[in-house]
């Protein structure tokens, strides 16, 4: 039986590296607003909404919303999207 991390891996989230989970903000937004992961504030102990892990993720990417859109159109039309760290390229569509 597959562990929760593993399971998405295997769906085409993330990144694998030592045996952990790595993922990216849009695929962390995408996962939370499908109710698939809950990221908690560490202080209050509360789940993040999306807007405001949107509004985080804004401090070090001005554009997370688009990134979000556009990553969310294609996971709806059911394409693997693979999120990239170049400019020119955000995704790798499989």
């Amino acid at each position: 039986m597959l562990n929760e991390g593993e399971s998405l891996y295997q769906n085409g989230y993330g990144s694998r590296e030592k045996g952990q989970l790595f993922l990216s903000p849009v695929e962390a937004l995408y996962l939370s607003e499908r109710d698939k992961l809950a990221i908690m504030d560490e202080r209050s102990n509360q789940v993040l909404p999306v807007h405001e892990l949107i509004s985080i993720f804004s401090v070090s990417d001005p554009e997370i919303w688009t990134r979000f859109i556009i990553y969310r159109d294609l996971r709806s039309r059911g394409f693997v999207v693979k999120p990239l760290n170049s400019e020119r390229i955000i995704f790798s569509v499989i």
